[in-house]
């Protein structure tokens, strides 16, 4: 759908007004306690310029996983997910975790799997280009500091400690889908102090790899609020106007 447009201006307001409307769909599920664990460019399609969510044979209800026997469904549930994907890129490092666990058919984490699940994930995490050296050297610190651990723990003490914060999967989906976007647009840019690099700074703290340190999806939705009032001049969207939009293609 982005390739499809003209000018790097309805690029831009394109992506600022879907990641609002996806952003309130996955705050909706949040809310009822779902997590639609699918949220992937692939299964977001438009409808008359709107984002529709699409693929929810991985949804399941956040509270229904708080006991023994409803742990084993969830086990099986994420079981079947994990058989039928083959690009983790959207999902956070505690999935990754859990993920080689089962393709690997182990029990005990070891530390050739942390080292294996480590490298695996920072190679697919391409956005850590969009950051500073510094930032991106501090995260793969805590990466690492993460997968640790949980050295020599079971599989099933693991799924029991990352499903409480099943909350955050879906946001770290998005927030990484928009990275990208709004990373794109101030590489091919160089724009300082304006609504998207703020922006980037907000989506940047849905990804940290202590599920713990995320924030909640309601907190993004008040936060872009005061983006926009904080944001009043808009005048570097000429500036990227007058970019050729092949130049944005070309690393989107």
């Amino acid at each position: 759908y982005l390739f499809s447009l003209s000018t790097i201006k309805k690029v831009l307001s394109m992506v600022i007004t879907n990641y609002q409307s996806l952003l309130s769909n996955i705050f909706d599920l949040y809310d009822n306690n779902i997590c639609f664990f699918n949220l992937e460019p692939e299964n977001i399609l438009f409808y008359k310029n709107r984002p529709i969510m699409i693929d929810f044979q991985q949804t399941f209800v956040t509270q229904t996983y708080h006991s023994t026997t409803s742990l084993t469904i969830f086990q099986d549930h994420f079981y079947s997910f994990i058989m039928k994907k083959t690009n983790l890129i959207y999902y956070p490092i505690e999935i990754h975790l859990f993920y080689h666990m089962i393709e690997k058919q182990v029990d005990i984490l070891t530390y050739d799997m942390i080292e294996s699940i480590y490298d695996s994930f920072i190679s697919q995490l391409s956005i850590l280009t969009f950051f500073s050296e510094a930032y991106s050297k501090k995260y793969r610190q805590v990466c690492y500091g993460f997968l640790e651990k949980y050295l020599n723990k079971d599989k099933t003490l693991i799924l029991n400690e990352i499903i409480p914060f099943s909350y955050t999967w879906d946001n770290y989906s998005l927030s990484i889908i928009f990275i990208h976007l709004i990373g794109s647009f101030i590489r091919v840019s160089g724009i300082k102090e304006t609504f998207l690099n703020d922006l980037l700074t907000i989506l940047s703290k849905n990804i940290h790899p202590s599920p713990s340190k995320r924030e909640k999806i309601n907190y993004n939705m008040e936060q872009l609020d005061i983006l926009f009032k904080k944001h009043q001049n808009w005048d570097f969207i000429e500036k990227l106007d007058k970019i050729p939009i092949e130049r944005l293609f070309d690393i989107l």
